[in-house]
């Protein structure tokens, strides 16, 4: 029997990344799931982005090409020409688990669903790290998930584009409204997506940190417990900044492989 599968929005945003683009492009080229519009925001690239974007048109529901005011701008553009039922974000240098993965959870039932958000794959290049998706209840610490991995029902979006106030954490305060709005979150106990670690909010740790915080506090008065720990992990973030700006890349991808979160998974 032929499962009934949502129809599901997939927006790509690129800006002078031609190689990243083209991996993301064939990645969900290879999806075995029908019903996929294919969004591609571009931010006027001169890199030859554009003209791989013309290459393969044919399999592209919609694409543009010009200035935006960031990420989050470029963002709300595809979300105002995504028609499927749920949207997701799959940016260039990102790419699904495998070719399968999108079935697998549109196979399940997702009727009174709101939110869809799973584990992801945190690509090193030497090596790679499965990052498990944390506790909602712990949210005013942070993102529990990567945004590569997590499907919304296009209505939210609409109704709430990304507040562009928040320059690297417009996704958390998206996530937390809809949060704090009860709407109905699964889990779906799986990588989702592989992601590229050299992403902004990565780069900028401190600052993305920073945001989330500021999200919180609009919401909730902040008590002893919850400062200490913004003030220890402010600490903590701010000396692997540092300690990624002066150390050989080598050495830092060492002390990452002892700290950080998740367990290892084989290159694939």
């Amino acid at each position: 029997m032929k499962i009934d599968i949502s129809t599901l929005s997939i927006i790509t945003v690129v800006l002078n990344d031609a190689e990243a683009f083209e991996n993301t492009f064939h990645n969900v080229r290879n999806q075995k799931f029908e019903g996929i519009q294919y969004i591609i925001i571009d931010g006027n690239s001169s890199d030859g982005t554009i003209e791989l974007i013309k290459k393969y048109e044919e399999h592209i529901d919609y694409w543009s090409s010009e200035p935006d005011n960031g990420i989050y701008d470029a963002m709300n553009k595809g979300i105002a020409r995504a028609n499927g039922e749920w949207i997701m974000f799959l940016n260039a240098g990102d790419t699904f688990y495998n070719d399968h993965i999108l079935t697998d959870i549109f196979s399940e039932d997702l009727s009174d669903v709101d939110v869809i958000y799973g584990d992801s794959i945190a690509d090193y290049g030497s090596f790679s790290i499965c990052q498990k998706a944390g506790n909602l209840k712990d949210l005013w610490r942070g993102m529990r998930f990567n945004h590569q991995s997590v499907i919304v029902k296009t209505e939210l979006l609409k109704r709430r584009p990304f507040n562009l106030k928040f320059s690297i954490g417009a996704d958390f305060d998206f996530i937390y409204h809809q949060y704090l709005q009860k709407k109905k979150f699964k889990y779906f106990p799986l990588p989702i997506s592989v992601f590229d670690v050299n992403g902004i909010s990565n780069k900028r740790p401190v600052k993305s940190f920073c945001q989330h915080v500021q999200i919180v506090r609009t919401h909730h008065s902040t008590s002893f417990t919850r400062t200490l720990f913004y003030g220890l992990k402010w600490i903590w973030l701010s000396a692997m900044t540092v300690v990624r700006i002066v150390l050989p890349v080598r050495l830092y991808l060492r002390i990452v492989r002892v700290v950080t979160r998740g367990s290892f998974v084989d290159r694939r």
